[in-house]
């Protein structure tokens, strides 16, 4: 009995201490990580295990992207834009310089995708809104706006410069007009061509260009040809600076239908003597080659 009692009292120390060894153990390890990375104890505190996890910042930081002016994709018409307008792919427009009035953008020609012109509104307090252009040619088409009133004649700008997001979407519905009327995607595109530039391609997107309308009529119509202010841009636009872009016996050359209200600034000098000779922008600038 006694050999009993003291293996009955040796098994007794040893279980007394194996709990409090686990005791001590479960004291110093810390909270079990789970899945998300949070700690047992910050979920339950969160709301439990089905809180959204917290996301890691990361601790890289992506390479930053930079505009570069590349030629663009001849066989997909992308371009630096990245648009995909197949058999549409022009070069990359030379900006800057002095002659900067006589920037040729075309179908041909389209601009650096980094190109964001300086504008200002054109006739201040008169016709405010979305009647921008660039900075340096806002203030020759204000003179020749009031120089025009006198006349009786008010060249209300319709549109002038445009974001290449506004340039995209008038073409693009261009684009589906076609292809509603049973228009292939290839004729499509070309179609639209002939009224409305690719993005990257209009001189809209440039501050350059001005779409020209008179009271009454809020919208861009060949019968301007017949008013009385566009017979009074055809006899003085030029001493402001500005051109008929798209003239009606010129459409082999620009690519471009006639448009009696779109009015490009170029400058004076180049003005008056495109008026002359009778040359459009593009045999005006081939010349001086």
């Amino acid at each position: 009995m006694k050999k009993k009692g003291t293996i009955f009292a040796l098994l007794v120390i040893l279980v007394a201490g194996i709990g409090l060894y686990a005791a001590y153990l479960n004291k110093e390890l810390p909270d079990a990580p789970n899945p998300t990375g949070t700690s047992a104890t910050a979920v339950a505190a969160a709301g439990g295990t089905n809180a959204a996890p917290a996301t890691a910042k990361p601790t890289t930081t992506a390479p930053r992207r930079t505009q570069t002016k590349t030629e663009p994709n001849a066989a997909t018409g992308s371009g630096s834009y990245g648009f995909n307008y197949p058999g549409i792919a022009p070069a990359v427009a030379a900006v800057g310089g002095q002659n900067w009035q006589l920037l040729l953008v075309n179908r041909a020609f389209a601009l650096p995708v980094d190109y964001a012109p300086s504008t200002a509104v054109c006739v201040p307090g008169v016709y405010p809104e979305n009647r921008e252009m660039d900075a340096r040619v806002a203030p020759e088409y204000k003179k020749m706006y009031y120089a025009a009133l006198e006349d009786d004649a008010e060249l209300i700008p319709f549109s002038g410069y445009r974001q290449i997001s506004t340039q995209k979407n008038n073409f693009d519905l261009k684009i589906t007009e076609y292809r509603n009327q049973g228009k292939s995607e290839a004729e499509a595109i070309a179609l639209a061509a002939q009224t409305i530039l690719p993005p990257g391609c209009s001189e809209h997107e440039a501050g350059l260009a001005i779409d020209i309308t008179r009271k009454g009529v809020w919208d861009t119509r060949v019968d301007f040809e017949t008013t009385v202010e566009f017979k009074w841009l055809q006899a003085h636009a030029a001493e402001y600076g500005f051109i008929l872009r798209y003239p009606k016996d010129k459409q082999e050359i620009t690519k471009i239908s006639y448009e009696p209200w779109h009015w490009r600034y170029v400058g004076k000098e180049a003005a008056l003597a495109m008026k002359a000779s009778g040359q459009c922008l593009e045999e005006y600038l081939a010349a001086a080659q």
